[in-house]
């Protein structure tokens, strides 16, 4: 598995440990960006650098990219 999102990736759920967190709504200039699912605590928002709560989608930061499948992509659990 690759760790660098692509735009054959748009529609795939963003995980964090067991909670999904998102999913890519668009690719842009090499950046993924997330649509956040609703429940995604502050806390959480705040860890993605997705403090602006009324964007409709945010940037994917790639470092924080653990792994991509073909079902998913899966966030660094070190956030």
């Amino acid at each position: 598995m690759e760790n660098q999102v692509s735009g054959e990736d748009i529609g795939k759920p963003v995980v964090h440990g067991d909670d999904q967190i998102g999913r890519i709504v668009a690719y842009e200039d090499r950046t993924a960006y997330v649509e956040p699912h609703p429940d995604v605590t502050d806390v959480v928002r705040s860890k993605l650098g997705w403090s602006e709560t009324t964007e409709e989608s945010f940037p994917l930061q790639r470092e924080l990219v653990d792994e991509i499948g073909d079902d998913e992509i899966r966030l660094t659990t070190r956030m």
